[in-house]
Protein backbone atom coordinates (compact mmCIF):
# COMPACT_ATOMS: atom_id res chain seq x y z
CA UNK A 1 0.00 0.00 0.00
CA UNK A 2 1.04 3.26 -0.76
CA UNK A 3 0.17 6.45 1.40
CA UNK A 4 1.81 9.66 0.37
CA UNK A 5 2.23 12.29 2.88
CA UNK A 6 1.25 15.96 2.27
CA UNK A 7 4.35 18.74 3.77
CA UNK A 8 1.11 21.61 3.81
CA UNK A 9 -1.36 18.85 5.75
CA UNK A 10 1.44 17.57 8.34
CA UNK A 11 1.84 21.63 8.64
CA UNK A 12 -1.43 21.49 9.91
CA UNK A 13 -0.62 18.93 13.07
CA UNK A 14 0.69 20.07 16.06
CA UNK A 15 4.52 18.37 16.32
CA UNK A 16 4.67 16.16 19.31
CA UNK A 17 7.47 17.19 21.60
CA UNK A 18 10.72 14.77 22.16
CA UNK A 19 9.00 12.82 25.24
CA UNK A 20 5.62 12.73 23.74
CA UNK A 21 7.29 11.07 20.60
CA UNK A 22 9.42 8.54 22.92
CA UNK A 23 6.51 7.63 24.55
CA UNK A 24 4.24 6.57 21.81
CA UNK A 25 7.21 4.78 19.84
CA UNK A 26 7.85 2.76 23.03
CA UNK A 27 4.04 1.83 22.80
CA UNK A 28 3.87 1.19 19.12
CA UNK A 29 6.33 -1.25 19.19
CA UNK A 30 5.62 -3.07 22.42
CA UNK A 31 2.14 -3.55 21.62
CA UNK A 32 1.67 -2.76 18.12
CA UNK A 33 -0.12 0.25 16.80
CA UNK A 34 -3.33 -0.02 17.39
CA UNK A 35 -4.86 2.96 16.61
CA UNK A 36 -5.58 3.20 12.43
CA UNK A 37 -4.21 5.48 9.94
CA UNK A 38 -7.00 7.65 8.37
CA UNK A 39 -6.14 8.74 4.54
CA UNK A 40 -8.03 10.35 1.90
CA UNK A 41 -8.81 8.14 -0.79
CA UNK A 42 -8.79 10.86 -3.90
CA UNK A 43 -10.52 10.28 -7.02
CA UNK A 44 -7.36 9.55 -8.81
CA UNK A 45 -6.80 7.04 -6.68
CA UNK A 46 -4.01 7.69 -4.63
CA UNK A 47 -4.12 7.47 -0.83
CA UNK A 48 -3.11 11.11 0.89
CA UNK A 49 -2.41 10.92 4.99
CA UNK A 50 -4.87 13.15 6.96
CA UNK A 51 -3.69 11.58 10.35
CA UNK A 52 -1.28 9.47 12.26
CA UNK A 53 1.64 11.10 10.90
CA UNK A 54 3.94 10.04 13.74
CA UNK A 55 2.66 6.29 13.49
CA UNK A 56 3.42 6.04 10.02
CA UNK A 57 6.91 6.90 10.33
CA UNK A 58 7.36 4.81 13.52
CA UNK A 59 6.34 1.65 10.92
CA UNK A 60 8.98 2.77 8.26
CA UNK A 61 11.75 3.12 11.12
CA UNK A 62 10.99 0.16 12.12
CA UNK A 63 10.41 -2.40 9.10
CA UNK A 64 7.07 -1.70 8.30
CA UNK A 65 4.53 -2.49 11.16
CA UNK A 66 1.40 -3.40 10.67
CA UNK A 67 -1.10 -1.29 10.74
CA UNK A 68 -4.89 -0.88 9.36
CA UNK A 69 -6.09 2.01 7.38
CA UNK A 70 -9.14 3.57 6.99
CA UNK A 71 -10.22 5.76 3.86
CA UNK A 72 -11.79 8.69 4.05
CA UNK A 73 -13.62 11.06 0.65
CA UNK A 74 -13.55 14.76 0.47
CA UNK A 75 -14.74 16.88 -2.27
CA UNK A 76 -12.36 19.18 -1.80
CA UNK A 77 -8.73 19.96 -0.67
CA UNK A 78 -9.83 22.48 1.80
CA UNK A 79 -12.52 19.77 3.22
CA UNK A 80 -9.80 17.63 3.93
CA UNK A 81 -7.83 20.23 5.40
CA UNK A 82 -10.88 21.36 7.53
CA UNK A 83 -10.89 17.63 8.72
CA UNK A 84 -7.39 17.05 9.98
CA UNK A 85 -7.84 20.15 12.09
CA UNK A 86 -11.07 19.63 14.03
CA UNK A 87 -9.92 16.56 14.16
CA UNK A 88 -6.83 17.69 16.07
CA UNK A 89 -8.80 19.70 17.85
CA UNK A 90 -10.42 16.65 19.83
CA UNK A 91 -7.17 15.66 21.28
CA UNK A 92 -7.49 15.96 24.82
CA UNK A 93 -3.79 16.49 25.71
CA UNK A 94 -3.05 19.76 23.83
CA UNK A 95 -3.14 23.23 25.78
CA UNK A 96 -5.90 26.27 25.00
CA UNK A 97 -3.55 28.38 22.81
CA UNK A 98 -2.75 25.13 20.50
CA UNK A 99 -6.74 24.44 20.32
CA UNK A 100 -6.66 28.34 19.74
CA UNK A 101 -3.49 28.01 16.60
CA UNK A 102 -5.48 25.47 15.12
CA UNK A 103 -9.19 26.83 15.21
CA UNK A 104 -6.85 29.81 13.77
CA UNK A 105 -5.78 27.79 10.70
CA UNK A 106 -9.45 27.77 10.10
CA UNK A 107 -10.31 31.38 9.37
CA UNK A 108 -9.35 31.37 5.59
CA UNK A 109 -11.54 28.05 4.80
CA UNK A 110 -14.29 29.99 6.92
CA UNK A 111 -13.61 33.10 4.95
CA UNK A 112 -14.24 31.32 1.72
CA UNK A 113 -17.38 29.49 3.17
CA UNK A 114 -18.48 33.32 4.09
CA UNK A 115 -17.76 34.73 0.43
CA UNK A 116 -19.44 31.50 -1.04
CA UNK A 117 -22.38 32.42 1.25
CA UNK A 118 -22.24 36.22 0.21
CA UNK A 119 -22.32 35.66 -3.21
CA UNK A 120 -25.27 33.13 -3.57
CA UNK A 121 -27.38 36.06 -1.12
CA UNK A 122 -28.38 38.52 -3.24
CA UNK A 123 -31.71 40.46 -1.95
CA UNK A 124 -33.19 36.95 -0.39
CA UNK A 125 -29.75 36.21 1.62
CA UNK A 126 -31.30 35.53 5.08
CA UNK A 127 -28.90 37.20 7.97
CA UNK A 128 -28.50 33.82 9.38
CA UNK A 129 -26.40 32.78 6.03
CA UNK A 130 -23.88 35.19 6.96
CA UNK A 131 -20.78 33.82 8.07
CA UNK A 132 -19.32 34.98 11.91
CA UNK A 133 -16.01 33.88 11.73
CA UNK A 134 -14.87 34.76 15.77
CA UNK A 135 -17.65 33.12 16.67
CA UNK A 136 -16.86 30.18 14.53
CA UNK A 137 -13.40 30.32 15.46
CA UNK A 138 -13.89 30.24 19.44
CA UNK A 139 -16.47 27.77 19.13
CA UNK A 140 -14.36 25.26 17.61
CA UNK A 141 -11.27 26.05 20.15
CA UNK A 142 -13.67 26.19 23.25
CA UNK A 143 -12.55 29.27 24.50
CA UNK A 144 -13.85 33.28 24.12
CA UNK A 145 -13.46 35.64 21.44
CA UNK A 146 -11.05 37.47 23.57
CA UNK A 147 -8.59 34.20 23.93
CA UNK A 148 -8.63 34.02 19.90
CA UNK A 149 -7.86 37.48 19.35
CA UNK A 150 -4.88 37.26 22.30
CA UNK A 151 -3.80 34.18 20.61
CA UNK A 152 -3.62 35.81 17.39
CA UNK A 153 -1.70 38.47 18.02
CA UNK A 154 0.99 36.51 20.06
CA UNK A 155 0.95 34.62 16.65
CA UNK A 156 1.27 37.55 14.68
CA UNK A 157 3.89 39.25 16.85
CA UNK A 158 5.32 37.22 19.50
CA UNK A 159 9.02 35.88 20.24
CA UNK A 160 9.86 32.58 19.16
CA UNK A 161 10.59 32.31 22.98
CA UNK A 162 6.84 33.65 23.83
CA UNK A 163 5.21 31.27 21.53
CA UNK A 164 6.59 28.23 22.33
CA UNK A 165 6.17 28.73 26.12
CA UNK A 166 2.92 29.44 25.49
CA UNK A 167 2.41 26.33 23.91
CA UNK A 168 3.47 23.91 25.86
CA UNK A 169 1.04 25.69 29.00
CA UNK A 170 4.85 27.27 30.33
CA UNK A 171 2.40 30.82 30.76
CA UNK A 172 -0.84 31.45 30.58
CA UNK A 173 -2.47 33.10 26.91
CA UNK A 174 -2.75 36.58 28.81
CA UNK A 175 1.11 36.41 30.24
CA UNK A 176 1.95 35.65 26.68
CA UNK A 177 -0.31 38.50 25.16
CA UNK A 178 1.17 40.80 27.78
CA UNK A 179 5.11 40.07 26.96
CA UNK A 180 3.93 40.71 23.51
CA UNK A 181 2.53 43.70 23.99
CA UNK A 182 4.44 45.26 26.40
CA UNK A 183 1.96 44.80 28.95
CA UNK A 184 4.53 43.57 31.82
CA UNK A 185 5.98 46.72 31.73
CA UNK A 186 5.24 49.43 33.82
CA UNK A 187 2.53 52.33 32.60
CA UNK A 188 4.85 55.25 32.42
CA UNK A 189 7.56 52.74 29.97
CA UNK A 190 4.29 52.11 27.83
CA UNK A 191 3.03 55.22 27.57
CA UNK A 192 6.67 56.43 26.79
CA UNK A 193 7.43 53.66 24.09
CA UNK A 194 4.12 54.70 22.66
CA UNK A 195 4.48 58.35 22.59
CA UNK A 196 7.93 58.22 20.54
CA UNK A 197 6.56 55.56 18.19
CA UNK A 198 4.01 58.12 17.25
CA UNK A 199 6.23 60.90 16.93
CA UNK A 200 8.51 59.01 14.84
CA UNK A 201 5.71 58.30 12.39
CA UNK A 202 4.84 61.94 12.73
CA UNK A 203 7.77 62.92 11.72
CA UNK A 204 8.90 60.74 8.89
CA UNK A 205 5.23 61.72 7.12
CA UNK A 206 5.55 65.32 7.34
CA UNK A 207 8.88 64.97 5.70
CA UNK A 208 7.08 63.12 3.01
CA UNK A 209 4.68 65.54 2.42
CA UNK A 210 5.50 69.13 2.41
CA UNK A 211 2.19 71.05 1.66
CA UNK A 212 0.79 72.95 4.16
CA UNK A 213 -2.77 72.46 5.51
CA UNK A 214 -3.87 75.76 4.66
CA UNK A 215 -7.28 75.49 6.40
CA UNK A 216 -9.73 72.74 7.88
CA UNK A 217 -12.13 73.19 4.79
CA UNK A 218 -9.01 72.31 2.41
CA UNK A 219 -8.23 69.42 4.13
CA UNK A 220 -11.55 68.23 4.16
CA UNK A 221 -11.40 68.40 0.17
CA UNK A 222 -7.60 66.18 0.06
CA UNK A 223 -7.18 62.99 2.49
CA UNK A 224 -3.20 63.29 2.45
CA UNK A 225 -4.02 66.86 4.09
CA UNK A 226 -6.69 65.54 6.59
CA UNK A 227 -3.73 62.84 7.79
CA UNK A 228 -1.08 65.98 8.11
CA UNK A 229 -3.95 68.12 9.99
CA UNK A 230 -4.44 65.23 12.41
CA UNK A 231 -0.62 64.65 12.95
CA UNK A 232 -0.38 68.72 13.33
CA UNK A 233 -3.11 68.36 16.08
CA UNK A 234 -1.27 65.19 17.78
CA UNK A 235 1.98 67.17 17.83
CA UNK A 236 0.25 69.74 19.86
CA UNK A 237 -0.91 67.08 22.14
CA UNK A 238 2.26 65.53 22.37
CA UNK A 239 3.99 68.84 24.03
CA UNK A 240 1.10 69.13 26.27
CA UNK A 241 1.40 65.37 27.53
CA UNK A 242 5.30 66.01 27.85
CA UNK A 243 4.54 69.01 30.07
CA UNK A 244 2.71 67.00 32.33
CA UNK A 245 4.93 63.96 32.55
CA UNK A 246 7.49 66.63 33.68
CA UNK A 247 5.54 67.93 35.85
CA UNK A 248 4.59 64.60 37.63
CA UNK A 249 8.16 63.39 37.27
CA UNK A 250 9.08 67.04 39.31
CA UNK A 251 6.29 66.24 41.47
CA UNK A 252 7.45 62.00 42.82
CA UNK A 253 11.40 63.53 42.66
CA UNK A 254 9.97 65.90 45.14
CA UNK A 255 10.74 68.97 43.77
CA UNK A 256 7.55 70.46 43.55
CA UNK A 257 5.07 70.60 46.58
CA UNK A 258 1.74 69.28 45.13
CA UNK A 259 0.24 70.43 47.95
CA UNK A 260 1.45 73.93 47.63
CA UNK A 261 0.66 74.11 44.26
CA UNK A 262 -2.68 72.99 44.29
CA UNK A 263 -2.88 75.66 47.79
CA UNK A 264 -2.66 77.85 45.13
CA UNK A 265 -5.09 77.02 42.93
CA UNK A 266 -8.86 78.88 43.00
CA UNK A 267 -11.31 75.75 43.99
CA UNK A 268 -13.37 76.83 40.62
CA UNK A 269 -9.85 76.64 38.33
CA UNK A 270 -9.62 73.11 39.92
CA UNK A 271 -12.95 72.11 38.87
CA UNK A 272 -12.23 73.30 35.29
CA UNK A 273 -8.64 71.67 35.40
CA UNK A 274 -9.35 68.21 36.96
CA UNK A 275 -12.56 68.68 34.00
CA UNK A 276 -10.04 69.70 31.00
CA UNK A 277 -7.40 66.92 32.28
CA UNK A 278 -10.00 64.41 31.95
CA UNK A 279 -11.37 65.17 28.52
CA UNK A 280 -7.33 64.65 27.76
CA UNK A 281 -7.07 61.52 28.95
CA UNK A 282 -10.29 60.16 27.03
CA UNK A 283 -8.73 61.42 23.65
CA UNK A 284 -5.32 60.22 24.54
CA UNK A 285 -7.25 56.77 24.99
CA UNK A 286 -9.28 57.12 21.69
CA UNK A 287 -6.44 57.91 19.65
CA UNK A 288 -3.85 54.53 21.74
CA UNK A 289 -6.80 52.61 21.16
CA UNK A 290 -6.78 53.69 17.34
CA UNK A 291 -3.38 53.09 16.51
CA UNK A 292 -3.17 49.32 18.45
CA UNK A 293 -6.27 48.51 15.73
Amino acid sequence: MSIMVDAEFKALIPPLSPEEYAQLEENCVRDGIRDPLVVWATNHGTQILVDGHNRWKIAAEHGGMHFDVIEKKFDTRADAEAWIIKNQLGRRNITAFVRSELALKLKPLIAAKGKVNNSKGGQGCQISDKVDTKRELAHAAGVSHDTIHKVETVIEKGTPEVKAKARSGEISINTAYNLTNGYDKTPAQRQKEFMDSMQKEHEEFKEQKKEAVVSLADARKDESRQRILALDYYDKCLKVCKAIWALDADIREGAIDLRLMSSNIENGQKTELTRRLMHCRQILDKIEQEVKG
